[in-house]
């Protein structure tokens, strides 16, 4: 328990940093939010469904890696289709340390940069390729 304990702080602190140096090179952040990168992030990790499913399937943070970017123009399908700012995070872990393409684990949360509040959070196994090939570089096996 101490070592689950121990990774989760670990994450924590590698995301924030992740982040913090990936806002800061894009300038992506120029609106000034109430909710920011970090903060998004934090908050899909504490949301019940990304804690149990990273206790059940994130095991080597050294093959973690998290995104997080702000989607412009989000359509609200329940509220007349406005459009509004989310924050997409996505966290993920490779399953295995190989060089060739595999599956990853991963959790993507999108969340109000007004309110905090989840608007949407999957989990699942997924195929790097999905991804863009800087995120996965990130990780000690590329």
């Amino acid at each position: 328990m101490i070592i689950k304990a121990f990774a989760f702080v670990l994450l924590f602190v590698s995301v924030i940093l992740f982040v913090n140096y990936a806002v800061d090179q894009d300038g992506s952040e120029e609106v000034m939010y109430k909710i920011n990168a970090s903060e998004a992030v934090i908050i899909v990790s504490n949301n019940s469904i990304a804690q149990d499913y990273m206790s059940e399937n994130f095991i080597r943070p050294e093959w973690r890696a998290v995104s997080v970017s702000i989607l412009e123009n989000s359509t609200d399908k329940l509220e007349n289709n406005e459009t509004y700012p989310l924050w997409d995070v996505k966290i993920m872990e490779r399953t295995c340390s190989c060089s060739s393409i595999k599956n990853l684990y991963v959790i993507e949360g999108l969340v109000s940069p007004f309110t905090g509040e989840i608007i949407n959070i999957t989990t699942g196994l997924v195929l790097e390729s999905k991804y863009d090939k800087k995120m996965c570089a990130s990780t000690v096996c590329h």
